[in-house]
């Protein structure tokens, strides 16, 4: 499975948008998730994307699982190799 995750953010409102794409091996979409959150940044709205998307390859049972986002500091803070969120206010988050 390969999951997709996105996240949109006004910071006039402090509302964010997530959407999920769930697409199978051969790159069908299998199922589609979005919502509205409230984030302070675009980055933490990046970060409950990528959360959601976990959440659901866990509760759906996938054992094999491709994440893909399209925030590079989002990438960057969770592969980091020594386990230290560069971005503070995703702590939580991820």
């Amino acid at each position: 499975m390969k999951i997709n995750s996105d996240g949109s953010f006004s910071k006039a409102t402090k509302v964010a948008g997530i959407g999920i794409v769930i697409r199978d091996s051969d790159g069908r979409v299998v199922d589609v998730f979005a919502i509205k959150v409230k984030a302070p940044d675009a980055l933490t709205a990046e970060a409950l994307a990528l959360r959601e998307a976990v959440k659901i390859a866990v509760n759906n049972g996938f054992d094999k699982v491709c994440f893909e986002s399209n925030s590079s500091l989002l990438v960057a803070d969770i592969t980091n190799l020594d386990h230290i969120v560069q971005n503070w206010n995703i702590g939580v988050v991820v």
